[in-house]
């Protein structure tokens, strides 16, 4: 008799786009290496993840997209789709194809409080590996950083991101204490 316990603790991985970025992406069919990582496509509106942008191809490399519902599996260490056919055209998802012409993403996006204060630009951000979304933003200004999660922002659009003036940031490194930073992923 085998008893299994009654909740299972299931492990949520964040993944740092920062180390996603030139990721293989691996066919599970063929076993082998189809394109290589480059950006990731971000719905501004409830900061789902609507896609990857891929790199197909040698030395004269297209930019591609794997969509969302595609992925089998996002890794620290690599991306798994069920083979190459799942890579497409940018043009044939409507909504990714007009983020990607407008070059909307979330890296160097100014962020501000709604009463205006300036927080810095974000130079890193966090996906939660299993419901693709974002998970929290990174902000630098100046001598500082800042960790924003993704319940504090209210808008992001073209002007940037605005984030509620009473949110809870965590100040990872300050001018008096420069420790070493935390790495996560």
């Amino acid at each position: 008799m085998i008893l299994f316990p009654k909740t299972l603790n299931i492990v949520v991985m964040l993944i740092l786009f920062s180390k996603l970025n030139s990721l293989p992406v691996i066919e599970l069919e063929g076993q082998q290496k189809v394109a290589v990582l480059s950006d990731v496509v971000v719905e501004p509106k409830d900061g789902k993840v609507l896609g990857l942008i891929v790199k197909v191809g040698g030395l004269i490399s297209k930019d591609q997209l794997i969509a969302s519902r595609d992925i089998t599996q996002l890794l620290s260490t690599a991306v798994l789709i069920g083979n190459a056919d799942k890579i497409s055209d940018i043009n044939e998802v409507i909504r990714v194809h007009e983020l990607y012409k407008k070059k909307f993403g979330l890296i160097n996006r100014n962020v501000k409080t709604k009463s205006g204060k300036y927080l810095g630009r974000v130079n890193d951000f966090l996906i939660n590996d299993e419901t693709l979304c974002l998970a929290k933003i990174y902000v630098r200004h100046l001598l500082s950083d800042r960790i924003i999660p993704y319940n504090a922002i209210i808008k992001i659009d073209h002007k940037g991101i605005v984030v509620k003036d009473d949110f809870e940031a965590l100040a990872v490194m300050e001018q008096s204490d420069t420790v070493g930073e935390t790495e996560l992923a």
